[in-house]
């Protein structure tokens, strides 16, 4: 029999890589080998990808402490300012949402 494999692509959330897998027809016996080499590949994978992530934030948290230690007291009040104008924008957008959603 000919091997029929098809192609099928998964969307993920915005900002996630397309997922591309390819399927085997149900002629073809199950490779448990194959699978749970795919299986562990991909949890190493994870693994990998959770330190990385935790690794950026740190950095990130690194690069702001240090950017808020090089500030003045005056660009210190002006940045948290800024911070708290943007926080009561935010919040009247939510709010202005959340009316029109019970309005409908």
């Amino acid at each position: 029999m000919p091997d029929t494999t098809t192609t099928e692509t998964t969307e993920q959330s915005p900002g996630q890589p397309i997922v591309t897998s390819d399927v085997q027809s149900t002629d073809e016996e199950f490779d448990r080998e194959r699978a749970m080499s795919t299986i562990r590949r991909l949890r190493d994978t994870e693994k990998a990808d959770k330190l990385q992530l935790k690794e950026l934030a740190d950095l990130k948290a690194k690069v702001a402490a240090h950017e808020q230690e090089k500030m003045t007291e005056a660009e210190k009040a002006t940045a948290a300012r800024t911070a708290a104008e943007k926080e009561r924008d935010e919040a009247k957008a939510e709010a202005r949402r959340l009316r029109t959603e019970r309005a409908i």
